[in-house]
């Protein structure tokens, strides 16, 4: 019995991953750190500091401190320019509806994930675990053995929905049901998940018949 739904955040609930992206590439140049635009795939899922410090193993702290500092402040900048991803709103409010607990389940640090919660009105989850409370990054699966101890469930009772290999792959490594979502990836991408989805609203029908 599916008890809770597990959502990653960028890219997944806020259209955040490309322009994260952008961000990150254009400041680790301006300290002569060159990050190509193939390397994206790489990017998406993993914590900025991690992803990085996995591209630019010799990175100083003070050049890496910098660049995320700039990161942050051009994310905070333009927060309102992200949009939400097509059918989230629908398929919480649907959730809620049902009494199946939601929760987030994200690197990305947690003062971002309430400003953009509360800026769409969506701040209704059960539980936000955040980069602040997890040391490492996917995919590792820390992240979701925190949430699953958390939300006091089995493997069993959660279905976790995430956009990225990495993703895919922490939440696989917990016992998870994963459902890959096509925001930026292909199904043969997302190959790890065990259900493939275009977008929420088809995740909406699928969760209308089974529940």
């Amino acid at each position: 019995m599916i008890k809770a739904v597990i959502f990653d955040f960028d890219g997944v609930i806020i259209n955040t991953e490309k322009p994260k992206f952008k961000s990150l590439k254009e400041k680790a140049l301006k300290y002569g750190y060159k990050i190509n635009n193939n390397q994206f795939n790489n990017f998406i899922g993993k914590k900025r500091g991690s992803y990085i410090k996995e591209m630019f193993p010799n990175i100083p702290k003070k050049d890496l401190e910098k660049i995320l500092s700039e990161v942050r402040k051009n994310f905070h900048q333009n927060i309102k320019k992200y949009p939400l991803i097509k059918g989230i709103k629908s398929l919480i409010k649907y959730l809620k509806f049902n009494k199946i607990k939601i929760a987030i389940t994200t690197g990305t640090n947690k003062k971002e994930i309430m400003k953009i919660l509360k800026l769409y009105g969506i701040n209704k989850f059960n539980l936000i675990v955040s980069g602040m409370e997890v040391k490492s990054s996917k995919p590792n699966p820390e992240c979701y053995n925190i949430t699953l101890k958390k939300l006091k469930l089995r493997p069993g009772e959660v279905i976790v929905i995430e956009d990225s290999p990495a993703g895919v792959i922490a939440a696989k490594k917990t016992g998870a049901t994963v459902y890959g979502l096509g925001t930026y990836l292909s199904k043969k991408e997302l190959k790890g998940a065990d259900f493939f989805f275009k977008d929420h609203i088809q995740i909406l029908k699928y969760f209308k018949k089974i529940l």
